[in-house]
């Protein structure tokens, strides 16, 4: 309908003077008339295209068909009986809404709510708890997986109606379990839960798995070594090759290789520490060689140095059930050989001991030499550990005996040799009568 404007203003023809042709009698009252005709024609809308300007109240509205509205509707006087709020809007059938929906407070929707395209929410959108069987968050067409809240400050994942994830109110997160004990827990009721890890391109591949009363098993997928790290840099490695490298990259110089930079200097580079006071009969380190051959061939340990170019001798079998250290005595490995001189003055002069250790150094009894005293005979055999204490190689208790032994045949020698040189003289001089 088009807006009415009235043309005429009758109330000013009321005061002509009488006998003007233009004057009318009761012009006001007529004006008043016709100003309220207009207000009420602009009141009213078009029922085939309705126009509203400014404020319009209705108290029922019933639409057939479509309706363009430029602006806002504002509804803050009914109330449907589902509705918490007071205003609302309510369809039998279905509402569009070409553009934006706003909300001042909270939405109630009593059931589905179907997004065509996105849904852009400020502030908090709260949903049910939702079960396993029936999530509270889910997509079209499978509707018993997605999200679900099963206790307080706990958020679940449903696959196919069956809870597969959760992050419980302490954070840590189950997979396969609803009880989760750790940051990351998981489970399966049968078979062997494992964990793959892949690189950008998937060809490093890693795993880990948890073999039912067998064992926890870790390790590399594809052809790649496996690196035990700490603060960032790599400690142990077991290669492709199944060699196992502590402390150094090189797998050149067999199945197990420790290179560490700064070892411990007491325990060196392997330690086998005992916990137990109880091990007088354990071993602290055992060589098993698999050939069944106890000659002197068999090689049970090797000591080399200059990184591995220069060898300092071994130990090897000894005949059946004993071992010995063994040197390098080839003689293609040698050269300027000449006999040694005489050693008796030096052997002499050894002074072999008994003595005790003192508690420090562990106490006990012990028979052997004296370290400065060796010095000053065979400053060959002589060491120096950081800590400036004298070492001794190659002279054990036995010898001590055994040189004892020499130092004892020389005194008797010494006196047969004094008795048979009187004996002569005394035979040349009756001989010489």
């Amino acid at each position: 309908m088009t807006t009415y404007t009235k043309s005429t203003n009758f109330a000013t023809k009321d005061t002509l003077t009488s006998g003007d042709p233009l004057k009318i009698v009761k012009g006001t009252e007529i004006n008043t008339e016709f100003d309220n005709i207009a207000t009420a024609v602009n009141s009213k809308s078009d029922t085939a295209s309705p126009t509203f300007t400014g404020t319009v109240t209705i108290p029922t509205l019933a639409v057939t068909g479509a309706s363009t509205m430029t602006g806002a509707i504002t509804i803050d006087s009914t109330t449907d009986s589902t509705s918490t709020i007071t205003g609302s809007i309510q369809t039998d059938g279905g509402l569009g809404v070409a553009k934006a929906v706003y909300v001042g407070t909270t939405a109630n929707v009593a059931g589905a709510v179907t997004l065509q395209s996105t849904l852009g929410v400020t502030g908090v959108t709260t949903v049910q708890a939702g079960t396993a069987a029936l999530p509270a968050i889910t997509t079209t067409g499978d509707t018993n997986t997605g999200i679900f809240f099963p206790a307080a400050d706990t958020i679940a994942f449903a696959e196919g109606g069956a809870e597969a994830v959760r992050i419980d109110s302490s954070g840590n997160v189950g997979i396969g379990t609803t009880s989760p004990a750790e940051i990351l827990d998981m489970f399966r009721g049968s078979g062997s839960p494992w964990m793959r890890l892949q690189s950008g391109t998937g060809a490093v591949q890693g795993w880990m798995q948890a073999v039912d009363s067998t064992a926890v098993n870790f390790g590399s997928l594809s052809s790649h070594p496996l690196n035990l790290q700490s603060a960032g840099t790599t400690r142990a490695t077991i290669d492709t090759s199944g060699n196992l490298l502590v402390g150094t990259t090189d797998s050149t110089k067999g199945a197990l290789i420790v290179g560490k930079a700064a070892p411990n200097s007491a325990y060196g580079q392997i330690c086998a520490f005992s916990p137990t006071a109880a091990d007088t009969d354990i071993s602290g380190m055992s060589i098993v060689k698999y050939a069944n051959n106890s000659t002197t061939a068999q090689v049970l340990f090797r000591f080399l140095i200059n990184q591995g170019s220069a060898g300092q001798g071994q130990i090897n079998a000894n005949g059946a059930s004993a071992a010995a250290f063994g040197s390098y005595s080839d003689a293609r490995l040698k050269e300027n050989i000449v006999d040694l001189p005489s050693q008796l003055a030096n052997i002499m002069a050894l002074r072999p001991v008994e003595f005790d250790y003192i508690e420090s150094e562990g106490g006990g009894h012990q028979i052997g030499f004296i370290a400065q005293e060796v010095k000053e005979i065979y400053p060959d055999l002589i060491g120096e550990d950081a800590d400036g204490m004298y070492t001794l190689s190659d002279m054990n208790k036995n010898d001590a005996r055994l040189i004892k032994a020499i130092q004892e045949m020389k005194a008797i020698i010494d006196t047969q040799v004094s008795t048979i040189t009187a004996l002569t003289a005394r035979i040349t001089a009756l001989e010489a009568k």
